[in-house]
């Protein structure tokens, strides 16, 4: 059984994942396709029992949105608002230790 928490998560990853794939469709960038497969990855560890992995992968899409800043001025983009959010949630998930 998730937490809400937990649950608030899952669906923003789901939210971020849809954003980043019409943002693949858009566009070749190689960034944006390993974004995809973090998320991906990360999603499927939820509800799976290692709470370990979990973290890790979780901790892995931290300052993702950053990095694409980065490398980019185009800072209005569908995807990179979805990111920062899946972001703050994945932050405050950790920091209240609810996994």
């Amino acid at each position: 059984m998730l937490s809400d928490s937990l649950r608030n998560v899952n669906k923003q990853i789901e939210k971020t994942i849809a954003a980043i794939r019409d943002k693949c469709i858009a566009s070749d960038e190689v960034v944006v396709a390993d974004y995809l497969k973090r998320y991906e990855a990360s999603l499927a560890l939820i509800g799976t029992g290692s709470k370990q992995k979990l973290e890790v992968s979780l901790r892995g899409l931290l300052n993702c949105t950053r990095g694409y800043l980065e490398t980019t001025s185009h800072y209005d983009q569908e995807f990179l608002g979805e990111m920062c959010e899946t972001e703050r949630l994945i932050k405050q998930l950790l920091k209240d230790k609810l996994l």
